[in-house]
């Protein structure tokens, strides 16, 4: 026999449920068990429990605290690591760039006369000058085009 009674009952007990899923699915999509929500209620204690009878451990985290006034001296030392990365990033940057270049230009030299390699070096020429400070030089770089095959 339907109760009218039972749909508000059922959704009045989703509702106050406690809803916490499985450690794990943080970083990505909650994928098979931990999909599941854990069905018990709100201010259960003990384990979580989903609605295929599979438990795991709660996880007690810790509020993270308020972030405390960094010092001048740590704020320097922040700012020096910062500078310090760039500069490696840039490095490895024009590493990069440097191999890239080289292989177009050994190409260039065995006789490689496409415009597309012309392009690709133009463009790279341009990023080297724009890491070694002159940024106005990617201006006048046009995007490479590959051309149509008939």
């Amino acid at each position: 026999m339907y109760d009218a009674k039972t749909p508000r009952a059922v959704g009045k007990a989703l509702r106050e449920t406690c809803g916490k899923r499985r450690p794990g699915w943080e970083s990505g999509p909650a994928i098979g068990r931990h999909r599941q929500p854990c069905v018990r209620s709100e201010q259960h204690s003990g384990d979580h429990r989903d609605g295929l009878g599979q438990t795991w451990a709660q996880c007690h985290t810790q509020p993270i605290p308020a972030e405390e006034p960094i010092s001048e001296a740590r704020a320097t030392f922040l700012a020096e690591c910062a500078e310090f990365e760039a500069t490696l990033l840039r490095k490895a940057e024009w590493r990069a760039i440097d191999a890239k270049l080289t292989a177009l230009l050994r190409r260039q030299h065995d006789g490689d006369t496409s415009e597309l390699t012309r392009q690709r070096v133009q463009r790279l020429e341009a990023l080297q000058a724009a890491l070694c400070g002159s940024p106005e030089a990617l201006a006048g770089v046009a995007p490479s085009v590959r051309p149509l095959r008939a």
